[in-house]
Order: C-alpha cells, then structure tokens, then sequence
C-alpha cells in the first residue's frame, strides 16, 4: 500500500510540493537475531522523499535515531524555524551521528556500546570498520566483542548515560508539571 501511495504522489501534480516521511517500527519480534546482530536487533527503516529539495546529504548509512527524524523534517520543511530538540539533522554532515536506544543500545560509525547500568558496559567493533559495509548483507556477523575499550567506546558509554539522564529528568519535570 505504501508503494502504491508514493507512485500516485510521485506522478502526481503535489510531487513537487510534498515532503514524505515514512519509518517502522523494530523487527525483532519477526526475525530471530544473533547476539552478534544486536544492532539490526533495534534498527528502524526511514525513508524520505522530496522532490522540490536534495536529499543526497543523507548517507544511507548515516547513524540516527527517532529523536533525530523531527529535527531532520523541520530543517526540510521549515523556514529558518526555532525549534528545541534532543535530535539532530541527519542531513547536516558537519557534526557526528549516533544511534541511540534506551534498550542500553548506542552505536556510530566507529563502534557499538551496549551500556548494562552504572560505569558497567560492552564495546563491540564492527568487523568492517566501513561505514557502507556495515549494513551489507554479506556481513553477517556485524560486531565483534573489543575487550579493553577504545576511547571511542568510552566516548560512547559516557553520551548514553548523560543523554537517558537529561532525558529522564526532562520526562519527569514534563509530568509533574501537568
């Protein structure tokens, strides 16, 4: 239903006016994945088209997460709009990109960080340390476990934490305000 959608949009008179935005939700209630997929386990699909406005600043490869799909929207779509976020434009390749999920879950192109709770975490590499390779279906076993982490991997642990806990307390200010 989907592709018939967007071939009436595409070959219609609102290609050129419109913005589509369309995501999933994860699949590992589906498909069984191995320990060694644990970061396919939490992918989601996004796609986007535009005709009136490139969207080739967008690596199909680009690390991100919900959070960042509004933000990439708003910078489509809005003029020069004021917007507050805990997001980023994928679209903007001046800054680094990760992949976040509060699973424990938070990966970028140099690895994946699979955070347990408290300083405790596992660091993985990816067994391609190329960015397009990552999610070749040829690569299989997309990670492998790093015994002594990187400063990368620390990097990563540390941007997890402080992110579930500004948004904890974010959450939290947002309920007792109602």
């Amino acid at each position: 239903q989907l592709g018939q959608f967007l071939t009436r949009v595409k070959s219609s008179d609102l290609a050129s006016k419109t913005l589509i935005a369309v995501t999933g939700d994860h699949s590992f209630n589906l498909i069984p994945f191995s320990d060694s997929e644990t970061f396919l386990k939490w992918s989601v699909p996004f796609y986007l088209y535009s005709a009136g406005q490139s969207l080739k600043s967008i690596p199909r490869t680009r690390f991100g997460s919900h959070l960042d799909i509004f933000p990439t929207l708003y910078n489509l779509s809005l003029s020069d709009a004021n917007y507050e976020s805990f997001g980023k434009n994928l679209a903007d390749n001046d800054i680094e990109h990760f992949a976040l999920h509060s699973s424990g879950v938070i990966a970028n192109d140099q690895g994946l960080v699979i955070q347990f709770g408290g300083k405790n975490f596992a660091s993985f590499n990816w067994k391609k340390n190329k960015p397009d390779q990552i999610f070749s279906q040829e690569n299989a076993g997309l990670v492998e476990y790093q015994e002594k982490p990187s400063l990368t991997h620390q990097e990563l642990s540390k941007k997890f934490s402080g992110m579930m806990g500004t948004l904890d307390y974010y959450f939290r200010n947002e309920y007792l305000k109602k």
